[in-house]
């Protein structure tokens, strides 16, 4: 699994992540980056995701509460089908906020 972080602004971070995200150890680097950052609005691109597992899953929800806490945005985009159907078992498709793309996530910012 690897992790790529692109600073849009102060307030916007995007992490792409590409691979699988099943290990303790891909999950505790995804957490580590999550929680190291102190930008408001977090963009999760899953697009070259082929596998989430729940704790993983756990992630992006503390991720979501970390965002919602500082008044910001917690937005996944490109979203495998695989991954919205686990989000969907797991009701949580109410709960975060999906995209289509990085540019849809930044239009949703205002940062285009």
């Amino acid at each position: 699994m690897e992790l790529i972080e692109k600073e849009i602004s102060k307030s916007t971070l995007i992490i792409q992540v590409n691979g699988e995200l099943i290990t303790h150890e891909e999950v505790e680097k995804f957490r580590r980056v999550l929680t190291s950052r102190e930008h408001r609005n977090m963009v999760i691109n899953l697009g070259q995701v082929s596998f989430l597992c729940s704790l993983a899953i756990g992630m992006m929800i503390m991720g979501y509460k970390q965002s919602s806490a500082r008044q910001g945005s917690f937005i996944l985009c490109q979203a495998p089908k695989e991954a919205e159907d686990s989000l969907r078992d797991m009701g949580l498709l109410d709960l975060l906020t999906f995209a289509k793309d990085e540019n849809e996530a930044m239009t949703m910012l205002g940062e285009n």
